[in-house]
């Protein structure tokens, strides 16, 4: 059987085969699922966040935007004498 997922510019039906027991190919959403018991264990092994929002990292923006906002504030003085 064949995808059931269609383009938006197009309309054509894409042409790749769907998975087995589902309406559409890998590309479009399908997932046949874990199949077997070490699989599962690796996929709860695996480290799936991204640190986004560790502390590290928000500590680390927080210091990079007040190196910014002081570089700004710096720049601006500088400017302002220089027209004055």
């Amino acid at each position: 059987m064949r995808c059931h997922a269609k383009s938006k510019r197009s309309g054509e039906q894409c042409k790749s085969w769907a998975v087995k027991g589902k309406k559409v190919c890998r590309m479009h959403g399908a997932f046949a699922g874990i199949k077997t018991r070490a699989g599962r264990e690796r996929q709860v092994k695996a480290v799936t966040k991204h640190g986004l929002y560790a502390k590290q990292a928000i500590e680390e923006r927080r210091e990079a935007r007040q190196m910014v906002n002081g570089a700004i504030e710096v720049l601006t003085q500088t400017l302002q004498k220089d027209m004055s």
